[in-house]
């Protein structure tokens, strides 16, 4: 590992603010992995040991049913991270596939976590993420449960224009 995978971890959102001891920690346990677009980086119900870090292209996050019925909960875009909560349960809420091909940087759940054990800064910064996620996934289920289907339509072209305009740094 080198100074490419450091430059890419001290480029992301959640990370410019690590001290670069940190960051270097990081990268240099960081496995690069390219996928095809189709192809899936985990699915619904398997362990997940790794969190995913997205250099180039978009990933798919969806839920499915056994009829095939799809649910797409988001997108990730390069420069944002996936699968925090997915590692720290016991099996994956949602399938991860490939929505182009896709350059992405992985990391061990058991490499992670002998960074987090010496790094509060760091683990601040994931309980964050993992916090906002909650939030996303409780605003999906008031959605569902209180709007109608008009208002939830109108309120997905809202949320899609400003994002468009500024998108988040790591939801």
């Amino acid at each position: 590992m080198g100074e490419v995978e450091f430059s890419f971890i001290k480029s992301l959102p959640m990370m410019g603010n690590l001290a670069d001891q940190t960051l270097e920690q990081l990268s240099s346990k960081l496995i690069r992995r390219s996928c095809r677009k189709g192809n899936f980086v985990f699915s619904q119900g398997e362990v997940v040991d790794h969190l995913y870090f997205v250099e180039k292209g978009k990933m798919e996050i969806f839920k499915s049913d056994a009829n095939g019925t799809k649910l797409t909960l988001w997108f990730v875009e390069a420069g944002e991270v996936f699968c925090l909560a997915n590692m720290y349960a016991e099996h994956s809420f949602a399938n991860a596939c490939c929505a182009e091909d896709t350059k992405l940087y992985c990391l061990a759940k058991k490499k992670l976590g002998e960074i987090l054990a010496g790094n509060n800064k760091l683990s601040m910064q994931f309980i964050q993420c993992m916090s906002r996620k909650l939030a996303v996934y409780s605003e999906l289920i008031d959605d569902f449960a209180f709007l109608k289907m008009t208002a939830r339509v109108a309120k997905t072209i809202l949320i899609s224009q400003r994002l468009d305009e500024k998108k988040p740094s790591y939801l």
